[in-house]
């Protein structure tokens, strides 16, 4: 062989395997391409991570994940969430739990303690009835007692006086 067709050839096939190999090796035995066979993808190999394939897997990643995300999930869960949350549930827990709870509230504790209310009312009205029933025989007592204080008066007075103290005779 030539000289010049092993330098051809010999940096032709470098390219390759390395192009080949590297990737394949790299990704699939786990050797890093520039720490463990010293070839740097950059200057060696001519590819530009940075460059050649994060640019096109930003815009990939961006155009197919991104505004299929946007467009099947955030207008989707936007649209058919959001407004069956709204509709359905919040019209429904407002006006079916909430006309049921005010209800059941108003009908369940409002009788029961509207019951229970006019039990205790009744029975402090008897007890203040009977209190009352009690203060009045003691006020009728002491109309006994001032009748029978005024009796003695009376006879007191008649006696020291001599004078009978019947109207007729004032």
């Amino acid at each position: 062989m030539k000289p010049d067709m092993k330098a051809d050839l010999g940096s032709d096939l470098g390219s390759d395997m390395k192009a080949d190999l590297g990737s394949d090796l790299g990704s699939d035995l786990g050797i890093s391409l520039e720490a463990d066979l010293g070839i740097s993808l950059e200057s060696d190999l001519g590819i530009s991570l940075e460059a050649d394939l994060g640019s096109d897997l930003e815009a990939d990643l961006e155009s197919d994940l991104g505004s299929d995300l946007e467009a099947d999930l955030g207008s989707d869960l936007e649209a058919d969430l959001g407004s069956d949350l709204e509709s359905d549930l919040g019209i429904s827990l407002e006006s079916d739990l909430g006309s049921d709870l005010g209800i059941s509230l108003e009908a369940d504790l409002g009788s029961d303690l509207g019951s229970d209310l006019e039990a205790d009312l009744e029975a402090d009205l008897e007890a203040v009835g009977s209190d009352l029933e009690a203060v009045g025989s003691d006020l009728e007592a002491v109309g006994s007692d001032l009748e029978a204080v005024g009796s003695d008066l009376e006879a007191d007075l008649e006696a020291d006086l001599g004078v009978s103290m019947v109207s007729s005779d004032i």
